[in-house]
């Protein structure tokens, strides 16, 4: 005699939120066009503060590289955030890279920004960021400021954080999963995983 006994059938839900990547970035840096009187050696940040919206995103790979660019047309700061190997985005991001200015004339602020995504954006999920190969896409912004120097001692400079929220050329393509704690009802795709617990239990008399 064979005896089954078969486990209920478990239905999960599970809420995914598909939006396109963000398309602003909030800059730290003096306003574009700022015309500045400083002492020699005055310390500028120069950055981002809380990249994008309130969306944690998955999937999307993001490096910014920020310079800042003296008269004479030297690098004299830089940073880059972010790497290929990492495929979140969180809320709240800030990096800032410090520019000592010690030449009259104007600086150049630059953020070069480059998102990538998987081409099958349907395998992003919370803890895979999606196969290769990956679709890029790259932005620069600029803006630049104008020093005279006072012959005074370096000064203390404080940017603001945000000074400026800059809009991208045009909107990134493809779409990636979004923070599951900040998506509404009416923007989610409910996708049913069926999953079955089978348990055969079998004696033969």
């Amino acid at each position: 005699m064979l005896k089954t006994t078969l486990l209920p059938l478990i239905l999960f839900p599970i809420y995914t939120l598909s939006i396109p990547p963000p398309s602003t970035i909030r800059t730290i840096a003096p306003p574009d066009g700022k015309s500045l009187v400083l002492g020699n050696g005055t310390i500028i940040p120069v950055g981002i503060s809380d990249m994008g919206d309130h969306n944690t995103y998955f999937g999307l790979r993001r490096i910014v590289n920020i310079t800042v660019n003296a008269p004479n047309g030297t690098t004299i700061a830089s940073v880059i955030e972010g790497k290929l190997e990492d495929c979140r985005l969180f809320p709240g991001v800030k990096v800032t890279t410090l520019a000592k200015v010690d030449q009259e004339g104007t600086y150049t602020a630059r953020w070069n920004i480059t998102y990538a995504i998987t081409t099958s954006p349907e395998q992003i999920n919370t803890t895979s960021c999606g196969p290769e190969p990956l679709s890029f896409q790259n932005f620069t912004l600029e803006s630049t400021f104008k020093v005279t120097l006072s012959g005074a001692a370096a000064e203390s400079v404080t940017v603001a954080e945000g000074t400026a929220t800059r809009t991208l050329s045009s909107q990134p393509t493809g779409s990636v999963n979004g923070g599951l704690a900040t998506m509404r009802a009416s923007q989610c795709a409910v996708v049913i995983i069926m999953i079955m617990f089978a348990g055969v239990l079998a004696s033969v008399f």
